[in-house]
């Protein structure tokens, strides 16, 4: 939820226009004239992914290859830039990362 605000106050603040609105790449699947970052989906994806990872390291690993791939398909797609991904994919992993922090710290975490 808090990547989910992130995301919403960013883009509240900050346009950057997608790449197909220039005419750089052609667009593979329809999309939305919002502002490219972050990538919500990319931003997820890292999000659950990262948290997994703290807990059980093997399948976090795998759920972070596919949240690399989710990240390709999107600038493939012509959705979204490189730089949005990788602003997308550490915002997730940093939000995630201080919530753990956060919660290990108050005593709250399952083993």
């Amino acid at each position: 939820m808090i990547s989910l605000f992130l995301h919403f106050i960013i883009k509240l603040f900050y346009f950057k226009p997608r790449p197909f609105f220039k005419g750089r790449v052609g667009i593979l699947t329809p999309s939305k004239f919002d502002s490219s970052f972050p990538s919500k989906h990319t931003l997820l994806t890292f999000a659950v992914s990262t948290i997994v990872q703290f807990n059980q390291r093997i399948l976090g690993s795998i759920m972070l290859g596919l949240s690399f791939l989710t990240g390709l398909s999107r600038i493939w797609l012509g959705h979204h830039y490189p730089s949005d991904i990788a602003g997308s994919a550490v915002l997730g992993s940093f939000t995630s990362a201080i919530i753990h922090k956060l919660l290990k710290g108050n005593g709250n975490e399952s083993t």
